[in-house]
């Protein structure tokens, strides 16, 4: 299998631990805008990097597609959130945002060029399908047709986050870079949104954003983001200067079967019948794309 390709499986297993992290700040009594916002925030550690060495600088030509690179992904954030505030289940919530890989192949054929074979196609369904059979979102009733249209566009933010990822790996822009670009508007993009949010939603459990937090707890956030951002944003970025961006978009469903096994491991959740078969077709699928 090509370097690329672990690249991207080393991210999706990172990124598996946002799930059960962020469940352990939410049971500290952290609100998701806390979460969000000091998760991201000790990626401005790279800053000196991308300041100091020529090779990672972000140039002013850079600074437009940033910005929308990084307002996209708070698009995509805040939708997930706000579905969930409209009271759209968790479960059906996850299998939307999980229908990236569809937005991905389509938008990588208009965007990058990229050929949709016989086989993403065949990778696409077998990993839909484990999605539905790992969260089951179909028994669980939801007439909101808001919230369902928001988790929606969440999961075509998500796949246009990894066309632009794919565009920055094709100019040769390193992941560093890459990582600072886009970590920098999406944390300006929570803090500026907060008190409209805010407004809006009124739930506190939501929207609340307070910098009052001691050291120690800023230690294990510290800890959070290095594995659930800056380690999977350096590696699927990385992944990205080669593979194709539908490729990618498949291997990133290796996420929940992440998140399952830490669950399972670290906070003793049980691994039902459900996310055991679910899991092994989202592995299927994944064999579809690497073994080229």
């Amino acid at each position: 299998m090509e370097k690329s390709y672990w690249y991207a499986v080393i991210a999706a297993v990172c990124f598996g631990s946002i799930i059960f992290g962020g469940q352990i700040f939410v049971d500290m009594g952290f609100s998701t805008y806390e979460i969000s916002v000091f998760r991201m925030l000790p990626g401005l550690f790279l800053l000196p990097l991308v300041l100091l060495k020529k090779e990672y600088r972000i140039t002013k030509e850079m600074l437009p597609t940033f910005l929308v690179f990084g307002i996209v992904g708070g698009i995509g954030l805040f939708a997930e959130y706000a579905a969930l505030a409209f009271g759209v289940p968790v479960a059906v919530v996850v299998f939307l945002l999980y229908t990236q890989p569809l937005w991905t192949s389509v938008l990588g054929k208009f965007f990058l060029k990229e050929k949709i074979t016989k086989n993403k196609i065949y990778a696409i369904l077998i990993s839909l399908l484990g999605i539905i059979i790992m969260i089951n979102p179909f028994e669980i009733a939801s007439t909101n047709l808001m919230g369902i249209l928001l988790a929606l566009v969440s999961g075509i933010c998500m796949s246009i986050w990894i066309i632009y990822g794919r565009k920055f790996g094709k100019k040769k822009i390193h992941p560093i870079t890459t990582t600072v670009g886009y970590v920098i508007p999406i944390l300006l993009f929570f803090i500026l949104t907060q008190p409209l949010v805010d407004g809006i939603v009124q739930d506190q459990s939501l929207t609340r954003l307070s910098f009052d937090i001691s050291p120690e707890v800023m230690i294990y956030f510290a800890i959070f983001s290095l594995v659930s951002v800056i380690l999977p944003y350096f590696f699927v970025f990385k992944a990205l200067k080669k593979a194709d961006a539908s490729d990618v978009g498949i291997i990133m469903l290796l996420e929940p079967i992440a998140g399952s096994l830490l669950a399972f491991l670290i906070l003793s959740q049980p691994l039902t019948l459900n996310i055991i078969v679910g899991g092994l077709l989202i592995l299927a699928s994944n064999y579809l794309v690497v073994k080229k």
